[in-house]
C-alpha cells in the first residue's frame, strides 16, 4: 500500500521541549493486543482452534505455543503462513510465517521465522507533497530455533532460543533527510520451556485409540530490547534510549485425541477428533488484564479433509471481540498423504484456511467482516541422521 507519510515536526518539537534536551530512558513491555510478530501466532491450525496448542504433540507449529511439541515429529516439513491484518479497507498490514521441522534420532529440531509488515508509506513533504519516490517500511520480525526429546513414551521436553526486533527500513531518494527514527542498540535473547505429558487410555493396538495430553510453556524468558532515538531541534542534539521487555507468558493447557484407525497399518484413518483447551497469562502485565482462554474442536475424515472450530477470550476488546467474551474463528484444511493413496511417496502435502471474524469498533468505517489466514506445508519422513 502506498499512502501518504507526514511528519508530526510540531509534536516532535513539543515532545523534546518538554523533556528539556535532556537524555531519557523510556521502558515499555509489549503485550498482546497490538502487532507484534512474538505473540500473534500465524498457523491456521491453531488460531482455528482458539490458539490453544501448548498440549499438542507431534506439532509442526510448536516454537510458537511449547517446544516440546516437537518431539515424535517423524518428519521433515516446512510450512509457509500468511494472515491478514487489514481490518481496514486500504491498509496493507499482513503476518508472515516460514516454519522448518528436523527430526534427528537424539534430538528434533524446530525453526521459526514470524513477521509483521506495515507495508511501504511513501514520504512527502510540504514543499514536495506528491513524494519523490522514497517509501518507509516498518516491520518487526521474531526468529527462533527448538529443541525437543522424549524422555520416555509419555514424557516430552522442549527449549527453544528467540530474537526480536522492530525496524523502520527508509529507501529512496530522500533517505538520508528522513531522520528521528529509533534504531536497535541491543538485541534480546529469550528463551522458552515447555513439557509435554501424553496419558494413554486405551491400547493403541485396538481399533479405536484415544490419549489426553498435558502441556505448559513458559515463554519469552531473558533480556530486553534496547533502542536509541537521535533528533536535533535548533542545533542541539538529544538522545532518547528505549528498553522495551518483551511479554512473558505462561500456558497451561490440555487436549484430548479420538483415532478410529483404518483396517491396516498402509489405511487411511477413518475418524479422527479433536478437542483443546488452554489457559494463558501474561505474568509481566502493568495492569489486571493477565487471562486469556482458548479452545478449539477439529474433525478429519480419513486423513485428508478437516475442519476447525474454535473460541478465543482476551483481557481486552480489540478488532478480535469484546473483553472477556468469546471471539469464535473456523477453518478447514486438506491433506495429500500420498502413501497411503497410492503414489508411493512418503509425502504429504497440506493446504489450510482459517476465518477471524472482525469486531466492529465504534468510528471506524469500511471495516472489513473478517481476516484470512492460510498455510501451504510439505512433509517427508527423514530422520537426518
Amino acid at each position: 500500500m502506498n499512502s501518504t507519510f507526514v511528519f508530526l515536526p510540531t509534536l516532535l518539537l513539543m515532545t523534546l521541549l518538554s523533556r528539556g534536551f535532556a537524555q531519557q530512558i523510556e521502558s515499555r513491555v509489549f503485550l498482546e493486543g497490538g502487532t507484534h510478530s512474538i505473540d500473534v501466532p500465524t498457523d491456521p491450525h491453531g488460531i482455528a482452534m482458539g490458539q490453544s496448542f501448548v498440549s499438542m504433540s507431534k506439532n509442526n507449529s510448536a516454537m510458537f505455543y511449547n517446544p516440546a511439541g516437537l518431539a515424535g515429529l517423524s518428519h521433515l516439513s516446512f510450512t509457509y503462513s500468511r494472515r491478514a491484518m487489514d481490518w481496514l479497507s486500504g491498509m496493507d498490514m499482513k503476518y508472515y510465517s516460514f516454519t522448518a521441522t528436523i527430526p534427528t534420532s537424539f534430538v528434533n529440531i524446530g525453526l521459526l521465522y514470524n513477521r509483521f509488515s506495515a507495508g511501504d508509506l511513501l514520504y512527502t513533504t510540504n514543499q514536495n507533497p506528491e513524494g519523490d519516490g522514497t517509501t518507509i517500511s516498518l516491520y518487526d520480525h521474531t526468529i527462533g530455533i527448538g529443541l525437543a526429546r522424549q524422555y520416555d513414551e509419555r514424557l516430552s521436553f522442549g527449549l527453544s532460543v528467540k530474537t526480536f526486533n522492530s525496524i523502520v527500513k527508509v529507501q529512496g531518494p530522500s533517505a538520508s533527510s528522513v531522520v528521528g527514527f529509533p534504531k536497535t542498540t541491543q538485541l534480546p535473547v529469550l528463551f522458552d520451556f515447555g513439557i509435554l505429558y501424553i496419558i494413554p487410555l486405551n491400547d493403541e493396538s485396538s481399533s479405536f485409540f484415544h490419549q489426553l495430553n498435558l502441556g505448559l510453556s513458559v515463554q519469552n524468558v531473558g533480556s530486553a530490547l534496547k533502542q536509541e532515538q537521535k533528533t536535533t531541534i535548533l542545533g542541539t542534539q538529544t538522545t532518547t534510549r528505549y528498553t522495551t521487555t518483551m511479554p512473558h507468558y505462561v500456558r497451561l493447557g490440555f487436549s484430548y485425541c479420538y483415532t478410529m484407525h483404518g483396517d491396516s497399518f498402509e489405511a487411511l484413518d477413518p475418524i479422527g477428533v479433536r478437542a483443546t483447551a488452554e489457559y494463558r497469562n501474561a505474568t509481566n502485565s502493568r495492569n489486571a488484564r493477565k487471562d486469556y482462554w482458548g479452545f478449539g474442536m477439529s474433525l478429519t475424515l480419513f486423513e485428508i479433509a478437516s475442519a476447525r472450530l474454535g473460541g478465543y477470550i482476551a483481557p481486552f476488546t480489540s478488532i478480535y471481540g469484546n473483553e472477556g467474551s468469546t471471539a469464535a474463528r473456523y477453518g478447514f484444511a486438506l491433506h495429500a498423504p500420498m502413501k497411503k493413496l497410492g503414489f508411493g511417496m512418503p509425502l504429504v502435502l497440506d493446504a489450510a484456511y482459517t476465518s477471524i471474524p472482525v469486531n466492529t469498533i465504534p468510528f471506524f468505517a469500511e471495516q472489513r467482516k473478517s481476516l484470512a489466514v492460510f498455510s501451504l506445508g510439505v512433509q517427508y519422513e527423514y530422520e537426518l541422521f
